[in-house]
C-alpha cells in the first residue's frame, strides 16, 4: 500500500466529526419547544430516524438525554425495549455539535406479524420479506435482531417479524429494522398484527377491503377521532392493528389515518433520514421523504456525495430544514447510501479523529454509526476505546472523499470472535476505484499491486470486491479483483 497521510482539509473533517461523536449527552438549558429563547440549541422541532445507540438514544447522529419513556401503541414503553435500527420520532432539541435532549419519543410498528417467504443476495446484499401479503426490501443497511437475515430465509414460516422503517410510494415498504421471534408465541387461534398501507377492492357493505395481498374485516374495528368510517375509499393510507385469524383474515380492530405518526408544526426544525419516495420532481424541484413533501432551493446544500440529480427512488438520504405550510423547506441534504465495506483486523485506532485502520482503510466512527460485538444481544454502544489493534471486525459504511483522499464513515461496525490466525487471514474490501494505474489500482486511498492478478478490465468509477496481504515493505497486494455491479436500491 502507498501509505497516504490525512490531507489537512480531512484531518479538520474527522476532527470535526470526532467532537460531534464524544460530546456528552445534556444542556444547562431549560428551554422547551414553544418557547421564543433558543438558548444553547440550535434547533427545536423533530429528529426522524434509526437508532444508531443507546447510553441516551442515538438518532441521526445526535445523542439525546432522555427520561427513558417512550409513547407507543405497540407494547414499548420504556427506552431498554428499543432497539437499533428502530424508527423514532424525537421531539427534542439539538446542537450541531450531536448534542440534544428529548422531551417525548415516539415509537410505531410499520408491519406486524407473521413470515411467510423470505430471499436473500448474499452478493448484492440485498433481499424481500413477504409478510401479511406485504413486499418488505432489506438491505445492508437492515438491522436484524433476534434471527439472521440467512435464517429466516431457510425456515420463513418458523418466525414472526415485527418491522420498523418505511412505506413506499409503489406500495411495498422498505425495512430498517426486522425482529423476529419463532412462531411458538401465536395465540391459539389468532395473533396480534399490525399494517399500514393503501385501500384496495373495498366492500363498504361486507365491511371488508384488502392492503395489497392481505384482505382485511372491519367489522369490529374502532376508528380514530379524525376518521369516520364512510371516509374509506380506495386508495386511502390508513393503519391497521388486529388480529390474524387461522384462515389468513386479519380482523381489524383499530384503524387510523397513517401519518400522523411523523406530524410536524409549521415554523418546527425537522430532520428526516429514509429512503426517496417515488421520482424526484424535476420541475418543481421536491421529492417524497417519510411521507413529507421536501422543497430543494438554490439555498439548498449538498453533503457528502449528494446531487439533485442523485435523488432517485429508493436511495436513502438525510434531510435537514424548516417546516413552512405542511413542506419540509431543505436547508442540509446528506446522501447515505451504503457502498463500501472492508473486513480484517484492526491495525491502528487514532482517538483524536476517531477513526481506525483496517487493511490501510481510515474508517471513521461518527455518533450515528452502529458498533456491535457479534452475537451480543446488549444494548449497550461499543464504543471505540473498547476496539484495540488486532479485533476483528466487519465494517460498511459510506465511501467518502475530501481533497482527493477516500476513506468510510461507519454506518456499522461487528467486531468479531478472533482466532489465533485471523491476522494472516487476508483483507476483503468493497468500494469504488478512485485510480488505476498498469500495476495497481487504488479503493479508499489503498493502493493495491496487482502483482500476478490481472487488473486489465478494471477502470476507474468500477465499483470491486478485493482480498489482498500486506507486504514486508508496508504494501499491500491483490489476491484477487472482481468487478461487481453497484446496487442502486
Amino acid at each position: 500500500m502507498r501509505r497516504k497521510a490525512l490531507a489537512g482539509a480531512v484531518r479538520a473533517t474527522l476532527v470535526t466529526m470526532a467532537v460531534t461523536t464524544l460530546v456528552a449527552c445534556g444542556s444547562d438549558s431549560d428551554d422547551k419547544p414553544g418557547t421564543d429563547q433558543p438558548g444553547e440549541w440550535d434547533a427545536i422541532g423533530n429528529s426522524v430516524g434509526p437508532v444508531s445507540g443507546f447510553g441516551s438514544v442515538y438518532v441521526n447522529g445526535v445523542r439525546f438525554d432522555t427520561d427513558g419513556v417512550v409513547t407507543s401503541d405497540d407494547g414499548i414503553d420504556r427506552e431498554e425495549q428499543l432497539e437499533k435500527g428502530m424508527v423514532l420520532r424525537v421531539n427534542g432539541s439539538w446542537t450541531e455539535t450531536g448534542q440534544g435532549e428529548a422531551y417525548e419519543i415516539f415509537y410505531d410498528d410499520l408491519l406486524r406479524g407473521p413470515l411467510t417467504t423470505a430471499s436473500w443476495d448474499s452478493e448484492q446484499r440485498t433481499g424481500e420479506l413477504k409478510v401479511l401479503g406485504q413486499t418488505v426490501l432489506v438491505d445492508a443497511q437492515t438491522v436484524f435482531k433476534g434471527a439472521s437475515v440467512e435464517e429466516l430465509e431457510a425456515t420463513p414460516e418458523a418466525f414472526q417479524v415485527r418491522i420498523s422503517g418505511w412505506y413506499q410510494q409503489e406500495g411495498n415498504f422498505r425495512a430498517s429494522f426486522v425482529g423476529a421471534a419463532q412462531l411458538e408465541a401465536i395465540f391459539d387461534e389468532y395473533q396480534d398484527v399490525e399494517l399500514e398501507g393503501k385501500i384496495s377492492n373495498l366492500d363498504q357493505l361486507a365491511e371488508t377491503f384488502n392492503i395489497n395481498d392481505q384482505p382485511v374485516s372491519y367489522d369490529l374495528a374502532q376508528f380514530d377521532d379524525d376518521l369516520d368510517e364512510t371516509e374509506l375509499s380506495n386508495g386511502m393510507l390508513i393503519e391497521v392493528e388486529g388480529t390474524l385469524k387461522e384462515n389468513g383474515v386479519f380482523v381489524a380492530k383499530e384503524i387510523e389515518r397513517q401519518g400522523d405518526y411523523l406530524a410536524g408544526e409549521e415554523g418546527d426544525d425537522l430532520e428526516l433520514s429514509g429512503p426517496v419516495m417515488g421520482e424526484y420532481d424535476a420541475a418543481n424541484r421536491r421529492f417524497m421523504l417519510n411521507g413529507f413533501t421536501v422543497q430543494v432551493s438554490d439555498a439548498t446544500e449538498f453533503e457528502d456525495g449528494a446531487q439533485e440529480e442523485l435523488l432517485t427512488n429508493g436511495v436513502r438520504v438525510s434531510v435537514e430544514g424548516q417546516v413552512s405550510g405542511g413542506v419540509l423547506l431543505a436547508e442540509e441534504i446528506e446522501l447515505k447510501m451504503v457502498d463500501a465495506e472492508v473486513e480484517g483486523v484492526i491495525v491502528g485506532i487514532d482517538l483524536s479523529t476517531n477513526t481506525i485502520d483496517v487493511g490501510g482503510v481510515t474508517a471513521l466512527i461518527s455518533s450515528g454509526s452502529l458498533l456491535e460485538n457479534d452475537e451480543d444481544d446488549s444494548q449497550d454502544r461499543l464504543k471505540i476505546d473498547e476496539l484495540a489493534v488486532g479485533d476483528l471486525v466487519e465494517i460498511s459504511g459510506f465511501q467518502r472523499e475530501s481533497d482527493g483522499v477516500g476513506y468510510l464513515e461507519v454506518f456499522k461496525l461487528e467486531r468479531e470472535s478472533a482466532d489465533d490466525d485471523d491476522d494472516q487471514e487476508p483483507f476483503e474490501l468493497q468500494g469504488r476505484v478512485t485510480d488505476v494505474t498498469e500495476t495497481a489500482i487504488t479503493v479508499l486511498s489503498v493502493e493495491l499491486l496487482a502483482g500476478d492478478v490481472d487488473i486489465s478490465d478494471i477502470e476507474t468509477g468500477q465499483k470491486v470486491e478485493a482480498e489482498y496481504v500486506p507486504t514486508e515493505g508496508g504494501q499491500y497486494k491483490l489476491l484477487e479483483v472482481e468487478a461487481i455491479a453497484s446496487t442502486e436500491d
